[in-house]
């Protein structure tokens, strides 16, 4: 069964999808409608033996149907030699645990809030569940420049730096490789203060 994305056309899930289909393997694509031509642009880039994009309505609702319904297709796999499945893996946002803003604080704390409860269910279909909480990327915040960008670069305590798809790619490929890590949400965001937010 190919990896499925969700609500990644551009940026950190078209990142994955790109080196997932490099590395030999296929990719299911799902983003919202308003997406779509970001998505079959990817389509025709990687071409459609090996990548499908069906556009979508995502939302906290949708992550939790989304794993709910990849969990019941992955327990239909046949077990690897530790017993697993399938993986899934969730992407949520340091501001879930630190943050005023409140609409989007929730819906990303909500996302967090799934991921041990789900690995528990999921323990006798064989599949695994993390989420990753990112910090900030350049496509977030593409207005701020100069002494406000270098403020905004000041909140990380090291590096000095966004972050970037390629390491959020490869902690998702580490988490898949691990068979052993289930369950956890993992800080990716450069130690960064949302106190600010």
């Amino acid at each position: 069964m190919p990896p499925l994305i969700a609500s990644g056309s551009r940026n950190l899930g078209g990142t994955c999808a790109r080196n997932v289909v490099e590395r030999g393997g296929k990719v299911v694509l799902c983003d919202s409608v308003s997406m779509k031509d970001a998505g079959e642009e990817l389509q025709q880039s990687l071409g459609q033996k090996d990548f499908m994009f069906v556009p979508t309505d995502t939302n906290v609702t949708s992550v939790f149907n989304v794993c709910r319904l990849s969990a019941e297709l992955m327990a239909k796999n046949s077990p690897d030699s530790n017993g697993q499945r399938g993986v899934i893996i969730n992407k949520s946002h340091r501001l879930a645990f630190n943050s005023s803003l409140a609409p989007y604080s929730m819906s990303q704390a909500a996302i967090i809030g799934m991921t041990l409860p789900m690995a528990r269910d999921f323990k006798d279909l064989g599949v695994r569940v993390n989420s990753i909480a990112t910090g900030f990327y350049r496509y977030q915040i593409p207005f701020m420049k100069g002494a406000q960008f270098q403020k905004f670069l000041s909140m990380m305590a090291f590096p000095y730096s966004l972050g970037s798809e390629d390491t959020f790619y490869h902690l998702c490929e580490k988490i898949v490789t691990n068979p052993y890590m289930n369950g956890e949400v993992v800080k990716l965001d450069g130690a960064v203060n949302t106190s600010f937010f």
